[in-house]
């Protein structure tokens, strides 16, 4: 399934009153839902964090991609990732909040900390549960490193000089840490 939001949606001088995907969309994940008997994937293409709960959650879907407006070649780095072309490695710019977040908040009281008409905003102040936080991400890289008692190394080096990277993983060698 490939969603998300557009610029009717979301652009300059459009302030937003929800950040659930589209009730359209989510009909199309439903009827999705009761013919399809394997995953469901499902690539969110978005400028801003959506309330992704209910495909987080359900057992039906196998993969959730979200990824920014990204220009041109969108649907190339798309492709790339769910083709295994490129390692999908990645970390949220932006914390994905529940869609009651927008009944907390009011678009005319910009501050971070909490007052009378809001709640905390952004990564750093908020206090309540996440969909996604800001720095939430994986990768499928696999990292290899070891340790020896060679204490000849010196104590500084060039973390570049101890990744190797192989086909589809990074190799890390950590022989001179062994002996700090």
């Amino acid at each position: 399934f490939f969603g998300g939001l557009d610029q009717s949606i979301e652009c300059e001088s459009v302030d937003r009153t929800s950040i659930t995907i589209p009730d359209i969309q989510f009909s199309l994940i439903h009827q999705l839902e009761k013919v399809v008997r394997s995953s469901i994937h499902v690539v969110i293409m978005s400028g801003s964090g959506l309330d992704l709960t209910y495909i987080r959650d359900s057992p039906q879907f196998g993969s959730l991609i979200w990824i920014g407006y990204v220009g041109q070649s969108d649907g190339l780095a798309i492709t790339n990732v769910v083709f295994d072309q490129y390692n999908p490695g990645g970390r949220l710019l932006i914390t994905m909040y529940p869609a009651s977040y927008v009944d907390d908040v009011s678009m005319f009281d910009m501050q971070m900390i909490s007052s009378s008409t809001n709640s905390d905003r952004t990564y750093k102040y908020y206090t309540g549960k996440s969909v996604y936080g800001f720095g939430s991400g994986l990768s499928y890289t696999t990292f290899l490193y070891s340790w020896n008692n060679d204490t000849s190394i010196s104590s500084s080096y060039s973390i570049l000089s101890l990744i190797k990277k192989t086909m589809m993983s990074i190799e890390f060698s950590f022989d001179y840490f062994e002996s700090m």
